[in-house]
């Protein structure tokens, strides 16, 4: 009996799954959070923006603007999340302002500028001023769409460290490495630890089945 006892305490602590994520120490207040597009030519982290013109040289402004949606909408798809986009004044990347919800322009966000030739992109976490959340792609850099090195997968790195994560050290999760399909399960459990768990839709024969109980119900 012992014996069995002991297998099953072992059996126990050998499947408890241990994540590696680490975050920043902030995250967003509210989770509906917005993003904008910096105009070109706004003072950005100690250049000028080239957003439009480095992108556009990559792909049509639509196909690369989708590529930041979807990277966005991979952290939503998994937690609490909601984004959505505003307009962008054009305000110095240092800009004094509120932290979330500057009628100015986005919490989020994407601009482009010299940064160097070691790294493809850089963010701020949220920090509790305007600067929290601002991408900067680098202007000395390649991207591509499709092919290495692929622009959707450098921002949805670059998304993940603006919700307030830091890098992993699990292998194949995209907060250690951005060349990975999808998110790891250490991703998902940093977000979520962050934003928490996605709501689940109700299924479409429990809200006809609601309807008809209430609708009876009314007749009774």
């Amino acid at each position: 009996m012992r014996n069995f006892l002991l297998s099953l305490v072992i059996l126990s602590i050998t499947s408890i799954t241990t994540y590696a994520y680490t975050i920043s120490g902030s995250k967003w207040a509210d989770t509906n959070i917005s993003f904008s597009y910096v105009p070109d030519g706004t003072p950005w982290e100690g250049g000028l923006s080239t957003l439009f013109a480095s992108l556009d040289a990559v792909a049509a402004t639509p196909v690369w603007q989708r590529e930041f949606t979807l990277a966005l909408q991979t952290w939503a798809n998994v937690s609490t999340l909601n984004f959505y986009q505003v307009s962008d004044d054009g305000s110095p990347s240092h800009t004094l302002g509120l932290a979330q919800g500057d009628p100015r322009f986005g919490d989020i966000r994407l601009g482009v500028a010299p940064l160097g030739s070691s790294v493809l992109g850089s963010t701020w976490y949220p920090n509790g001023i305007a600067l929290g959340g601002n991408i900067t792609l680098n202007s000395n850099g390649t991207f591509a769409i499709g092919s290495f090195p692929d622009l959707f997968m450098v921002l949805r790195h670059e998304v993940g460290h603006a919700l307030g994560l830091r890098h992993s050290s699990v292998d194949g999760s995209v907060m250690r490495t951005a060349w990975v399909d999808s998110l790891h399960d250490d991703d998902i459990a940093g977000i979520q630890f962050l934003y928490g768990i996605p709501i689940p839709e109700p299924p479409t024969l429990a809200l006809l089945l609601f309807g008809f109980v209430c609708l009876r119900g009314k007749r009774l």
